[in-house]
């Protein structure tokens, strides 16, 4: 199978940028081509295999390119300005030979949680592809803290949201994968 990786927010990157470097390894590879879309300019930048011409950043106006630490009212409405462009971004990347398209996104923060329902119904109106989700929950912190109500908040909400609108939903724990 060959998939479209595009990965969505902060975490969604990370894990796309890591998919990548991990397919570039091995002898056959299993992802057609990549892209990256986030609010949060320094998290771009922090990438380490996915090519520049593949980070998009949007949100510019809203989030002055520092994300949106967990707002998901104001990602959404980022996300419903830009979604043509967003489409776009990926469309780009789609060739006859992709079988799928995986998103990856982390659900606790707000770019890829709100992106990627929205992503994923416009991507069905074009392709007749199946569409893979791949997401991890927000770690859990020691201490609690408004951020960390924060994040687990808004996991809750986006889990339906992302199941509904995938084909198939890949969901890790961050807390049980990083200890």
């Amino acid at each position: 199978m060959q998939l479209i990786v595009c990965g969505l927010g902060g975490a969604g990157s990370r894990i796309a940028d890591s998919l990548v470097s991990t397919d570039r390894r091995n002898s056959r590879s299993c992802l057609v081509s990549n892209v990256v879309l986030d609010t949060d300019q320094q998290s771009l930048a922090d990438l380490y295999v996915i090519p520049k011409e593949h980070r998009h950043l949007y949100g510019v106006h809203s989030a002055s390119g520092r994300g949106f630490n967990g707002h998901r009212n104001r990602a959404r409405e980022a996300a419903d300005e830009e979604l043509t462009e967003l489409f776009r971004a990926v469309d780009d990347q789609l060739t006859s030979q992709a079988d799928g398209v995986l998103l990856c996104a982390g659900l606790g923060g707000a770019t890829g949680a709100t992106l990627l329902p929205k992503l994923a119904d416009k991507l069905r109106t074009v392709y007749e592809l199946p569409i893979y989700g791949l997401c991890v929950l927000p770690g859990t912190e020691s201490d609690e803290d408004i951020d960390q109500t924060r994040r687990e908040s808004n996991a809750g909400v986006a889990v339906d949201a992302v199941s509904a609108a995938t084909d198939s939903l890949l969901l890790f724990d961050n807390a049980l994968w990083t200890k």
